[in-house]
């Protein structure tokens, strides 16, 4: 019988294995009522430093020339194209999708496929570990390539007493289904955390979010320990004056990851700082458009941009989205936002 508790939460696993389907009580903050909407509808997001075909591209693409970049691209595509002009094409994708041109972001999302781990051993507890009955989490940033193998790791966060050699050598048996985009593979950049911890380690959640600011504090690169700060003060002290830092911090390691984004534009939107937000309100929309929360952001964000029968769609998408067992007083404010904005002046765009 094993004598600790593994979780290996690289971004894939998290989207399939790692929910959990209560309901939140309030009160609560908008970060983690955003996470619980995710968690709690299944969607199919992506998590920080995990496989997606969102980061923030290269090159520039002139809203003009979107169209033709991105009918170029999906021609390619529906060829029998290299592993670099498929590399090629979803960065020409990533591009169009950021210009804006909404075709882009949706042949994105919908033709790619997460990698799916197929064989490869679990790390080991070193025995050192376990007499000491220390925690820990390993974090590496590796190439998953077109042929499943894990290559170039980097490690983002190691662990004391052996756990990092565990991981790492753990890592070089696993095989992975490899990304796809439109049936091609694709090489891709992909964060894995392995969590590892003592039965007997039961720590509380104080203790934990102490523990997790000396992580961030220790490892700057750790997109797993910033996003486990900043979910962890969204859910205990979102007024804590690390809250908007953490964020910050992990947007800054993966752009591309809807719910730091998506914070981070609803507190520029409340601040009336519209023009800032609707960069962060478009890609988290691209990347999770089915979250309620997501959709408030952006239609707070049009509204003040003065993009009005827009803002009402999204509000009213937001509205329709959320769950009849969601807490009465969250779908009453969603209600109250969709007649405000249908009943009001429209503002003049800025």
């Amino acid at each position: 019988m094993r004598c600790y508790l593994l979780s290996l939460c690289s971004l894939f696993v998290l989207a399939s294995g790692c929910r959990h389907s209560n309901v939140p009580t309030l009160p609560a903050s908008h970060g983690q009522l955003s996470l619980a909407m995710d968690k709690y509808l299944e969607l199919p997001t992506t998590w920080p430093g995990g496989p997606t075909p969102f980061g923030v591209p290269e090159g520039v693409v002139d809203p003009a020339q979107a169209p033709s970049v991105f009918a170029e691209a999906v021609q390619v595509l529906r060829g029998q194209p290299t592993e670099d002009e498929v590399r090629q094409a979803a960065e020409d994708l990533a591009a169009a999708c950021e210009a804006p041109f909404q075709q882009a972001c949706d042949f994105l999302r919908e033709q790619f496929k997460a990698p799916k781990k197929v064989e490869g051993a679990f790390p080991e507890y070193p025995r050192e570990a376990l007499l000491a009955q220390t925690p820990g989490v390993v974090c590496i940033r590796c190439r998953l390539g077109a042929d499943g193998r894990l290559r170039a790791c980097e490690v983002l966060e190691p662990a004391a007493h052996g756990l990092t050699e565990s991981v790492l050598e753990a890592s070089r048996t696993w095989r992975f289904q490899p990304a796809s985009l439109a049936g091609h593979a694709l090489e891709i950049p992909m964060t894995t955390s392995v969590r590892l911890t003592p039965q007997t380690v039961k720590p509380t959640p104080e203790q934990m979010l102490q523990w997790t600011r000396q992580r961030a504090e220790r490892f700057p690169k750790s997109v797993a320990a910033w996003f486990d700060l900043a979910s962890m003060l969204a859910e205990q002290a979102p007024e804590d004056p690390a809250y908007v830092p953490a964020l910050r911090r992990l947007n800054e390691l993966d752009p591309s990851f809807w719910w730091s984004t998506n914070e981070l534009a609803w507190m520029d939107a409340r601040a009336g700082q519209y023009a800032k937000a609707a960069p962060l309100a478009r890609r988290a929309r691209d990347t999770a458009p089915r979250n309620p929360y997501v959709l408030e952001v952006s239609a707070a964000t049009l509204m003040g941009l003065g993009q009005c029968q827009e803002a009402i769609a999204a509000q009213r998408q937001a509205v329709e989205g959320l769950p009849d067992a969601w807490p009465a007083p969250e779908r009453e404010r969603f209600r109250n936002s969709l007649r405000e904005y249908s009943t009001r002046p429209c503002p003049k765009s800025p």
